[in-house]
């Protein structure tokens, strides 16, 4: 049951992803990693900010990718929410 959910989540988050525009990597694990259009530190400020927590790739030649962690739907739905918001703000 929790193999399936995840999968699911991680489904939705990198198809919302795509839906705005950005670059998720293929995955089968529990997290899903995306290209941003600018520096993943900015982003990663603005999701701390909405209390949610990312990671970066801490690889210098990868600085506009972050790592989020799949969780449950309502975690994705805000995810999604705030990349969202984020993506607009810095346009």
């Amino acid at each position: 049951k929790t193999l399936d959910l995840i999968a699911t989540e991680r489904s939705r988050l990198s198809r919302g992803f795509l839906s705005l525009g950005l670059k998720p990597l293929p995955t089968a694990a529990n997290f899903v990693s995306v290209e941003l259009p600018c520096n993943a530190a900015e982003v990663m400020a603005e999701l701390a900010e909405r209390d949610i927590l990312t990671r970066d790739w801490r690889d210098p030649e990868h600085p506009r990718h972050i790592r989020i962690t799949v969780g449950l739907s309502k975690d994705t739905d805000a995810v999604l929410t705030a990349m969202a918001e984020i993506l607009n703000e810095i346009k």
